[in-house]
């Protein structure tokens, strides 16, 4: 009578088998990128979603002190993206039955550097058990497309990097639906991009319209929408900002001026437009035609 045995391999899918679903009712996690199409170099914000379904407390932390929340990143060659630097995630008590929910910057941790399909999951280290658990694998495509602005300067005295002469690029990004701008910062000797910002949904019936400042600030007016233009700026550290909304008036369109102090940007022509004013409106500004000289 031949007695049957398991095999090592068999034996050991046995185990892990076992071993998952134990773990499966720890932690009800989920991953959700705040959207599909990326720009290489744009940032990657994922928020995460833990339910504690232990029936217990948990003191969360990592091994050894390290952090309990890290990211399975696989890039388009299907390799695991390795991580450039370990997060600092506080620690915290997980009541039973509550649940946890955070944005996360998956770029402060790795790299995105490639155009393609990546795929992200979020590792949830839970203490007691020491297991880790897995989300559900997030998709992201990074696309890449060449600048149809670019304008070179130098970074003002007084600033970090003062002197380093470095590039700002607009870059065109259309999908099925829609086309969208951005805009990115470049070091013009190395070609490294030191940021990349999505400005928002462009509508290319009117050309952008873009010009430096005193402070060789980036400025930036573009149709976002039927008859609606946005105002906005990145300055030499990459930083971007929005400074208004403005509406066409019949022919009067919006424009960028070099304001009366011949140092900082405005806008003339058009109205002032506040979507969450009552009636979306605002003052009528002066004419396009009525704009002082040096733009």
């Amino acid at each position: 009578m031949s007695s049957r045995r398991l095999s090592p391999l068999c034996l050991l899918l046995l185990l892990s088998l076992l071993a998952v679903v134990p773990a499966r009712a720890q932690f009800e996690t989920q991953l959700i990128l705040n959207k599909q199409s990326y720009l290489v170099g744009e940032v990657v914000v994922g928020t995460i979603t833990i339910i504690n379904r232990s029936g217990a407390d948990v003191v969360m932390g990592g091994r050894n002190n390290a952090s309990w929340l890290s990211f399975d990143v696989a890039g388009p060659d299907g390799n695991q993206v390795p991580m450039m630097r370990a997060r600092a995630d506080e620690t915290f008590v997980f009541k039973a039955g509550s649940t946890y929910r955070r944005k996360v910057l998956i770029t402060d941790t790795h790299p995105f550097t490639e155009y393609g399909n990546y795929g992200v999951s979020a590792l949830v280290y839970h203490p007691t058990s020491q297991q880790t658990y897995q989300s559900n694998r997030a998709r992201a495509t990074f696309v890449d497309s060449k600048a149809f602005w670019d304008k070179t300067f130098g970074v003002p005295m007084g600033l970090p990097n003062a002197g380093q002469i470095r590039r700002y690029d607009l870059v065109l990004v259309r999908d099925v639906e829609h086309t969208y701008l951005y805009a990115r910062l470049v070091d013009q000797n190395t070609n490294i991009r030191l940021a990349t910002q999505a400005l928002g949904q462009c509508i290319m019936v009117m050309n952008p319209q873009m010009t430096l400042d005193a402070n060789n600030t980036l400025h930036v007016l573009f149709m976002m929408a039927p008859h609606t233009y946005a105002h906005m700026s990145m300055d030499s550290q990459g930083k971007v900002q929005f400074h208004g909304y403005h509406k066409e008036i019949k022919s009067n369109r919006p424009a960028l001026v070099v304001q009366a102090d011949q140092r900082t940007i405005g806008v003339t022509g058009g109205q002032v437009y506040d979507p969450q004013a009552p009636n979306g409106g605002g003052p009528a500004v002066r004419s396009v035609g009525d704009r002082p000289p040096g733009l």
